[in-house]
Order: C-alpha cells, then sequence, then structure tokens
C-alpha cells in the first residue's frame, strides 16, 4: 500500500465501530427474518434474493448522500504494478553471479546495466503469473521460471531500435567493440550502485 502511496487509516474510533457495528446487527438480525419470511431456506434462491431484491431494497432504505460531490481517486503514478504486486526477496548477488531463492540457483546474465552484479544487493520478485524476476535498482536483469529457467528476453527490433534514439545505439556498439582489458578496467572501478 505505501508503494502505491496509499494511506490506511484504522477505524480506532467509537463512531466508526459503532457504525460497522449497527451494520452488522441489521445484516444479522434483518436478513435471516426476511429469507423466514420468504420461505427461503435453499443457498441459491438465498443468493439470488440478495441480488434481486434484498440489496436494492437495503439501499433505498439506509443509503446516505456523500457530503461532497466528486471522487476520492487519484491517477496512479507508477507504472510497474508487475513489481509491486508482488512477493519481494532481498539478496545479494554471488561471486559466480548466481542468486539464491528457495533452493533455486538464478544465474544472471551479462547485461545493459553492469558486466557482473557480483556482491550488489538486488530485488527477487516472485510475480502473480508464477514467473520470478531480478531487480537492479529500476532495471530489470532477468525473468525466470519458478523452476529457475531463464526467460529470453524478446529480441529487439529495429523498430524499437529507432524510437530508443541513434545516441544510445551507438554507445552500445562503442562498448561492444571495447577490447577485454578495457571492459575488465571498467568493471574494477565500478562500484555497486545503480545506474
Amino acid at each position: 500500500m505505501r508503494e502505491l502511496g496509499i494511506q490506511m487509516i484504522p477505524s480506532y474510533a467509537p463512531q466508526g465501530r459503532g457504525r460497522s457495528e449497527r451494520n452488522f446487527r441489521t445484516w444479522q438480525g434483518r436478513l435471516p427474518q426476511e429469507l423466514r419470511l420468504r420461505g427461503i431456506t435453499r443457498v441459491d434462491t438465498a443468493n439470488e434474493f440478495l441480488k434481486t431484491i434484498y440489496v436494492e431494497e437495503f439501499h433505498r432504505k439506509f443509503k446516505v448522500a456523500p457530503a461532497q460531490t466528486g471522487t476520492a481517486f487519484v491517477p496512479l503514478q507508477r507504472q510497474d504494478l508487475n513489481r509491486v504486486f508482488s512477493v519481494h526477496h532481498d539478496r545479494v548477488v554471488n561471486q559466480d553471479n548466481t542468486v539464491q531463492i528457495a533452493h533455486k540457483v538464478l544465474q544472471i546474465e551479462p547485461t545493459s546495466v553492469r558486466t557482473t552484479l557480483a556482491g550488489c544487493r538486488v530485488t527477487v520478485y516472485e510475480h502473480l503469473d508464477d514467473t520470478l524476476s531480478i531487480g537492479y535498482g529500476p532495471h530489470t536483469v532477468g525473468r525466470y521460471t519458478l523452476d529457475g529457467i531463464l526467460i529470453p528476453e524478446k529480441p529487439i527490433t529495429e523498430l524499437a531500435l529507432k524510437r530508443v534514439g541513434a545516441n544510445s545505439f551507438q554507445k552500445e556498439t562503442s562498448a561492444a567493440r571495447a577490447t577485454p582489458r578495457q571492459k575488465q578496467r571498467v568493471m574494477s572501478r565500478a562500484r555497486c550502485s545503480v545506474i
């Protein structure tokens, strides 16, 4: 809830508790009597009665107009809901560029963010679609099945490269032309900070 900017306001006030208790008493006191008066004894018949008659009648008698017009909803600021609605596990990447979770070892492939994440703190996300992903700051550095098998990234198309822009494409190609010794020097200077 905090990640979405939603503040929970618990009802510790007696007025709030009294309101909910009166509502429960209404449902527990009125509904059984309504069902008894109509001779309803089966669950499917009771559900149909609730949908078609009782709820509308309940609203007609007890509904109160809001004090203010408008909506309390605010626009969503985040785009990474897949991460928000997942189970988060903080991990430190092993020297062989692996992360262990639930007796599974996830191998992190070299990425455009960093060649190796050894020693860096990452977050492993368990998603609702039964997949895992590893996040390094705002970057996703790998997606996996629950069995720990790497899910390959979609190939980059020419259209996607045009959208990214020529400058970032040139940076990638110049980094690709670096000699192994140059890459090693850059990596030895790099610290585990999010880019």
